[in-house]
């Protein structure tokens, strides 16, 4: 048996490559525990997979949103017409963590950065 198959056109695949920016609305924990915690969720993560993930290529920033970010990121917006939802002054003093690249945080951790660090995602894209 031979089949014909008639090609009306090729299509790239399209992937889901994005970063993740995660702002963690709790006011009782430092930016050094975020820290230790993470690293620690990192090194159970690769023992649990096998994976070797270097927290450095993994958590690009764990840092406040100041208000000159704010000012920053409202400037490079075109004065917020096109913001992707977290450029907000009420997330100004909280703790943003983001991610290195694009995937580069594992999707088994974003619960648990959620739930633990009474953190909002945003996905950047």
């Amino acid at each position: 048996m031979r089949l014909i198959f008639n090609i009306h056109s090729f299509v790239d695949v399209i992937t889901n490559s994005s970063s993740e920016l995660f702002i963690c609305d709790r006011k009782d924990i430092s930016i050094e525990f975020i820290n230790i915690i993470l690293k620690e969720l990192l090194n159970l993560y690769n023992n649990a997979s096998g994976n070797e993930l270097v927290y450095e290529n993994v958590i690009g920033s764990v840092d406040i949103y100041t208000q000159e970010k704010y000012l920053n990121d409202y400037e490079n917006t075109d004065n917020g017409k096109y913001m992707r939802g977290y450029e907000k002054e009420e997330n100004i003093g909280k703790i943003f963590i983001e991610s290195k690249d694009d995937n580069s945080i594992p999707y088994a951790f974003f619960d648990f950065i959620e739930d633990v660090f009474d953190s909002q995602r945003y996905h950047l894209g």
